[in-house]
């Protein structure tokens, strides 16, 4: 009678907590708003998905749950408890034939490419690229080759970068599927920004853009805008950058679109500090900081912390413009981005000029030329070899 009755309690409990998956599967495939709804009920949605996956037999649930909050939660920054739940979900398909498979096996890549787990990362996309052949998926095979692209980018590896992309962008088109072209569109437009090719990077976003919005994929139109800013900035259209960011900041909820927010803010950063105005950049720039460290972007924050040490170093405040460059140079060594690891330390060298200590400042530029002389591939590293050249005659000229 005794085991009757636990039985029966455990089988009200079980289905409670498959109502309970339901339930929140539901609410974010009708909501207008997927991040805003994920963002303010994280913790609750989260421990729906860790009942989906205890429960014997549920795991079409916790893999739809699971499909449905990826997107958002990579751009959150909870990627190691993330890991957990994919690793946990990879578990119950494997050596199996299934999509789902796939599709963890790239959700397992993102997060390790999100680690700066670059390795890993790619074994990942391989294994998505493998299965989704198999299987002969070609959307999932065009997204998985787009992602190993976006890897090879990030170890400046921009050639075999390119040759993904493209075959990834070649098979996407086959597909007549308008928003896998337009998601390798913007893989293909970060990688020309790694390249420097501003012009061919802005073709490519602006495309992914206009059908973004004629889909109505709001969340990717806004990433996509993003990128314009962006590449309006390095071009110097500061007016059409003034008039996309005010579009953007109207459409934006900081809460939910954290990643977005602290990214415009940089950008914010970027025009005011390219304008003159310094103390604009720095507060713009400190308060990307504060975003990009919640949320903990391996990639961006070196980058304001360069950004932050120039600023610094032109407001005269000496002590915050060293501690910013020092530790950008750490940060860009942790990810092995060996251009910016040069540039950054050709701003402390301007750093040492300001201050007229000339012999640290040839110091640290000698380092910087004779390190990135071994990287000569990497696209226009030889301006900034010449550059930095450059300002070592005309110091040894002061100096002798």
């Amino acid at each position: 009678m005794q085991k009757s009755e636990n039985a029966k309690w455990q089988t009200i409990l079980r289905n409670q907590k498959l109502a309970n998956v339901k339930k929140w599967i539901n609410r974010l495939e009708s909501t207008t708003d997927i991040a805003y709804l994920i963002n303010s009920e994280y913790e609750n949605i989260l421990r729906a998905l860790e009942s989906a996956l205890q429960i014997p037999n549920a795991f079409d649930l916790a893999y739809k749950l699971t499909f449905l909050l990826h997107p958002i939660v990579i751009d959150s920054g909870d990627w190691n408890r993330w890991q957990i739940y994919l690793n946990q979900l990879s578990k119950k398909v494997e050596n199996t034939n299934s999509l789902q498979q796939g599709h963890i096996f790239v959700q397992l890549g993102d997060v390790n490419s999100k680690l700066g787990e670059s390795s890993k990362a790619e074994a990942f996309y391989r294994k998505g690229i493998s299965h989704f052949k198999k299987i002969s998926d070609l959307s999932s095979l065009a997204i998985a080759l787009g992602r190993l692209a976006v890897v090879y980018a990030n170890k400046n590896d921009l050639e075999n970068a390119k040759r993904l992309c493209y075959e990834a962008l070649d098979i996407a088109e086959s597909t007549n599927d308008v928003s896998i072209s337009s998601k390798i569109s913007l893989n293909l437009s970060y990688i020309y920004y790694r390249c420097q090719d501003f012009e061919s990077s802005l073709k490519f976003t602006k495309y992914a853009y206009s059908n973004f919005k004629n889909l109505k994929m709001k969340r990717d139109a806004t990433k996509a805008l993003l990128n314009i800013v962006t590449l309006s900035n390095q071009l110097g259209n500061w007016h059409e950058v003034e008039l996309e960011v005010q579009s953007l900041l109207d459409e934006l909820d900081v809460t939910s679109d954290i990643t977005i927010f602290s990214q415009l803010k940089n950008i914010m950063g970027v025009a005011a500090f390219n304008q003159g105005e310094f103390a604009i950049a720095e507060s713009n720039w400190h308060e990307s900081l504060l975003l990009h460290t919640q949320i903990n972007d391996l990639f961006q924050i070196p980058a304001i912390y360069n950004n932050l040490g120039m600023v610094y170093t032109k407001l005269n405040e000496w002590d915050a413009a060293k501690e910013m460059l020092l530790q950008a140079i750490e940060a860009y060594e942790r990810v092995g981005d060996f251009y910016n690891i040069a540039n950054s330390r050709d701003n402390l060298a301007d750093f040492y000029i300001e201050r007229k200590e000339f012999e640290a400042a040839c110091k640290i530029l000698q380092v910087a030329v004779g390190d990135l002389l071994l990287h000569k591939e990497i696209p226009n590293s030889e301006r900034l070899i010449t550059q930095m050249q450059e300002k070592l005659t005309s110091l040894h000229t002061q100096t002798h």
